[in-house]
């Protein structure tokens, strides 16, 4: 089963536009059908590259964003890309997809970690799965990078870039697909929790009584 993989990037000087394209490089290889665009930007526009559209975001079953950071934070043109998602959102079409991020900064300590908890904030209200690197000695929250001033990525970012590629495919076809190829007509759910008062076991009995076709 061929996961849809959407690789959707802001690039200035080339750096999130070759992370990209190894991401999707990766995807490919482990199967995924992937599109790669760029967020709209009137000053940073890259050649032959597609402007990522709505349609890209409801075909995807899998999502991998990509944003230069700025002042700890995700870049204006990505997140006017993101504010302008609303109307799926109000309509609960963007849920349950699989979701990572990269960016980077020409500085180590420019705020990395906080851009890539930025995206995953706004995920978080779509309501997807978030997915991050499973490399121990990377970053936790996504891929982070330097950015050099000539816009080149260093041959073990391209690496890992792809990996990141590969990562999302399997996770991705595994949560497409997971019931179908085990042919588990539900999955197995543990429901972990601490209470002093009550209060929270009273939660997580009412968690692990919930099943699919309740309402």
């Amino acid at each position: 089963m061929c996961a849809n993989l959407a690789v959707i990037f802001h690039s200035i000087r080339g750096t999130g536009h070759q992370l990209a394209t190894e991401m999707a490089a990766g995807a490919r290889a482990a199967g995924a059908a992937v599109r790669l665009a760029q967020v709209p930007d009137e000053t940073a526009q890259i050649s032959g590259v597609p402007v990522a559209a709505p349609e890209d975001l409801l075909w995807s079953d899998g999502i991998v964003f990509g944003t230069p950071t700025y002042y700890g934070n995700v870049s204006a043109s990505f997140k006017r890309f993101v504010d302008s998602t609303s109307p799926l959102w109000r309509l609960g079409l963007l849920a349950d997809r699989a979701v990572t991020a990269f960016t980077s900064s020409t500085t180590p300590h420019g705020g990395r970690e906080g851009t890539l908890l930025a995206v995953a904030q706004c995920m978080c209200h779509w309501g997807c799965v978030l997915v991050p690197t499973g490399e121990p000695r990377g970053a936790a929250f996504g891929l982070a990078v330097d950015a050099r001033r000539d816009g080149n990525v260093a041959d073990e970012d391209r690496v890992a870039a792809r990996a990141v590629g590969h990562r999302m495919t399997e996770i991705t076809t595994q949560l497409r697909g997971f019931a179908a190829e085990t042919g588990m007509s539900s999955p197995r759910i543990a429901v972990v929790y601490h209470s002093s008062s009550g209060r929270t076991a009273v939660l997580a009995d009412a968690v692990a009584a919930v099943r699919p076709d309740d309402e």
